[in-house]
């Protein structure tokens, strides 16, 4: 999810996968700074003890509820390859509707 979300915003950060347990810290790290690049609103999954940011269940349902709603969202707002953005779409208005299709989504 991380990956199609990074591509279509065009992130600078990623988040690859885990190959062993030994790399789950560094995972962590790169989901955190992913997770503040793409401005989630949940705090809890980027700041903190690193231990303790996915320890229960629950959190872990909810990064999985906040990333499907933000590939959906992804989806819906980058424009297909060969068309445009409206010139009247200014940056403001993108970061209102991309809060609300948030909201909506959540």
């Amino acid at each position: 999810m991380c990956e199609e979300i990074g591509q279509l915003y065009q992130t600078e950060e990623n988040v690859n996968q885990i190959k062993n347990l030994s790399d789950f810290s560094h995972w962590m790290v790169e989901l955190s700074s992913f997770l503040k690049e793409i401005k989630c609103p949940y705090q809890k999954f980027y700041e903190g003890h690193l231990n303790s940011r996915l320890s229960k269940m629950e959190e872990r349902c909810l990064l999985i509820d906040y990333l499907l709603g933000e590939v959906l969202t992804a989806r819906i707002w980058t424009p297909l390859p060969g068309s445009s953005v409206p010139e009247n779409l200014n940056c403001i208005t993108k970061v209102i509707l991309r809060e609300e299709i948030l909201t909506l989504d959540h």
